[in-house]
């Protein structure tokens, strides 16, 4: 119980309802009416999730207040409980005998704006067909796979995090309790600055996706199948530049204009491509890794103003997928090789082939290595990593199909390997797809 608000000096066996009990008969009837809101699956079993976290974290509370209602509505310090009460109240199915009620002493003392109130009771609620309520119960529970550790709101949506601490400070205000006893991670009111800092995120956000589609030829996934510069040797170069910097970089600059606080996922990909341009740079011991320093910066920026950066410190994960995982891993294997073999052909090229004066063979190195990164992060779920992962198909399934129909280009591993990569690319979009369809918090989770 919380100091301040109530004490109930009393041990009754049975008092507290099991939470999983409520989870299990009201969790269907509420992603019912979510999903008629939403229209989206996923959305709608994220908001029931973070609604039933934030009941869970104060059930000792919710509990409570059925006892401390029931002492205002019978105007006695003497009041009998049960635990039939309260599993039938929440059932909708009646009140048990009175005969059946134990006593239990409260020593809190009712506010004045508490006894001001009218005593009357609330009118009953409709009761649920009894072949319904068995439904329900025979469910299996999935609740303990997504339940955080007691008490810690740092998981919850930074949306449903604002809108419960507002609540809870509310409540805080009319009983008087002190601002240091709120619920540990409810956030604090917004700062005056936050929505200028909003607007500079989205605005900065949209500037770097369009650098990325622009000066870092993001674009060529559209004009790299059309490019007759010398003779149109670079054109599978040129969908190394349109799959890493447009399908994965520009689209996880992009999606941060909608929603930051569910793109986690996204945002952490701009790293991956980062990382994979200094990678192979390094590898190819050339200036190339200058490049990755650069997305970096604008990851950096983008990091400081997020709107939701508690999100990005402790992100919040909808499952595992080890299936994702498998699949990446074995992708990496001949990504990793062909990585290690444009790194070796840029080190050893001569300085007038125009590849290596351009650094093609970097390029193709750290787009390897950027599918394979992101592919791994899109196994760990975090939050929008639907998006991850069908970057890193899209990817794929772009490099496999210029070289299927370029075998012969600078950059190409031939038809074969470029129908594989293509199957690859669409067999993980197809994985991708599968796993969203799955509940959140259960299966491979």
């Amino acid at each position: 119980m919380v100091e301040g608000r109530y004490e109930v000096q009393a041990q009754v066996v049975g008092l507290q309802i099991p939470f999983e009990e409520f989870f299990e008969a009201e969790r269907d009837r509420l992603f019912g009416l979510l999903f008629l809101i939403t229209s989206d699956r996923p959305e709608a079993e994220e908001i029931a999730q973070d609604a039933f976290l934030a009941v869970w974290e104060r059930w000792d509370e919710v509990t409570a207040i059925f006892y401390e209602d029931d002492v205002r509505l019978s105007g006695r310090t003497t009041t009998p409980i049960n635990a039939e009460f309260f599993n039938d109240d929440i059932s909708g199915i009646g009140s048990p005998p009175a005969a059946q009620h134990r006593s239990v002493r409260s020593t809190r003392t009712t506010p004045s704006w508490r006894t001001s109130r009218p005593r009357s009771r609330p009118p009953p609620r409709r009761s649920r067909p009894p072949s319904s309520l068995d439904r329900v119960r025979s469910l299996r529970s999935p609740v303990r796979n997504w339940l955080p550790p007691e008490g810690d709101a740092s998981r919850l949506g930074s949306r449903t995090r604002r809108g419960l601490g507002c609540a809870l400070r509310t409540s805080e205000r009319r009983s008087g309790m002190e601002a240091g006893e709120r619920l540990v991670g409810a956030p604090d009111v917004a700062a005056p600055g936050s929505n200028a800092k909003r607007i500079a995120f989205k605005v900065l956000a949209g500037l770097f996706a369009a650098a990325s589609f622009g000066g870092l030829f993001g674009a060529a996934v559209v004009f790299a199948w059309f490019d007759t510069d010398d003779g149109g040797i670079h054109r599978v170069h040129d969908m190394g530049y349109g799959a890493l910097y447009g399908a994965i970089l520009t689209v996880g600059f992009l999606v941060q204009n909608w929603r930051p606080e569910k793109k986690v996922s996204p945002f952490y990909q701009i790293l991956d491509v980062a990382l994979a341009t200094a990678i192979a740079g390094a590898i190819a011991t050339s200036g190339f890794a200058m490049l990755g320093l650069f997305i970096l910066v604008g990851y950096v920026i983008l990091f400081v103003l997020h709107p939701s950066r508690s999100e990005l410190l402790h992100p919040h994960r909808e499952g595992f997928s080890p299936i994702l995982l498998g699949l990446t891993v074995l992708g990496a294997i001949p990504l990793i090789w062909y990585a290690l073999a444009m790194a070796k052909l840029q080190r050893n090229g001569l300085p007038v082939d125009p590849h290596v004066k351009d650094d093609h063979w970097t390029l193709m190195a750290a787009m390897a290595i950027g599918i394979v990164l992101v592919g791994f992060l899109s196994a760990f779920k975090f939050r929008g990593w639907r998006i991850s992962a069908w970057s890193a198909a899209a990817a794929l399934f772009l490099y496999g199909a210029i070289s299927t129909l370029y075998p012969h280009k600078a950059g190409s591993e031939g038809t074969g390997w470029g129908l594989v990569a293509m199957a690859g690319g669409l067999v993980f979009a197809v994985a991708a797809y599968w796993e969203s369809r799955r509940p959140i918090g259960t299966g491979t989770g």
